[in-house]
């Protein structure tokens, strides 16, 4: 019952304000993060089913005009015949964002991402995922007319001790119109190249996004679509939730 009610809890936040009263501005390219915060005063809660009958919660709050906060876990057995279970890996992020978009200079953020997404792996000197977290990184994103933001940045993953190189990724958000958008980006995974879960050919993932309201997004993905993950000769499907609203 206790873990059934810090579930409860921690998706009641969503229902604790009224109407939102922004427009949707997605946080990251796919997995990996460009410069978007969530909007001043905002909070955003994203639910998503990441596969291996596991779904993932992340509340992520503004705390000033250039910091959000978030906190992130794993639970599976919420429907279906398996038993009930709450990851004790909790993630936590931080995104500060250092410099605004200029005429010609990019916007530049820092932050930190331990969130696992799907099957947990331990052992001797790796606890991670098929897919290994952010960690810490630096992004740079800019805007090329108001449809199209690219972002780049390198990353350093604490998941691995036998292969800790720094990492680099790129990618886009393409908003088509108001209510639709598509997503892509390549992690060249420099720091999965060594290890027993990967094959030396980087991950690429993309996902469509609708918004059917101003505030609310709808994410159908697909990562891992080189199929790097060794002895894993399918691509991972997910599909998620992300809504948004102003808190005070």
């Amino acid at each position: 019952m206790r873990r059934i009610g810090l579930i409860v809890l921690f998706n009641l936040l969503i229902y604790s304000s009224i109407f939102a009263i922004k427009n949707f501005y997605p946080i990251s390219i796919v997995d990996k993060p460009n410069t978007n915060l969530v909007g001043y005063n905002c909070k955003q809660f994203n639910i998503s089913f990441v596969g291996d009958n596991l779904i993932l919660n992340e509340v992520i709050v503004n705390v000033n005009s250039s910091l959000d906060l978030g906190l992130s876990m794993n639970y599976k057995g919420l429907m279906g015949d398996e038993k009930f279970k709450i990851d004790s890996w909790i993630g936590i992020k931080a995104r500060y964002l250092v410099a605004v978009e200029g005429v010609s200079l990019p916007s530049v953020a820092i932050g930190f991402d331990n969130q696992l997404k799907g099957k947990r792996f331990r052992g001797s000197d790796y606890d991670r995922s098929y897919f290994k977290s952010t960690g810490l990184y630096i992004v740079a994103s800019k805007t090329f007319s108001k449809y199209v933001l690219l972002s780049g940045g390198i990353n350093y993953s604490f998941d691995e001790s036998s292969d800790k190189a720094p990492n680099l990724f790129f990618g886009s958000n393409f908003s088509i119109g108001r209510y639709f958008g598509f997503d892509f980006e390549y992690d060249f995974a420099f720091n999965d190249n060594q290890t027993k879960f990967a094959k030396n050919k980087g991950y690429l993932n993309i996902q469509i996004r609708i918004n059917p309201i101003k505030n609310l997004c709808i994410v159908w993905g697909f990562r891992d679509l080189l199929k790097n993950n060794e002895g894993r000769e399918i691509v991972n499907k997910f599909l998620g939730l992300k809504y948004v609203w102003r808190y005070f």
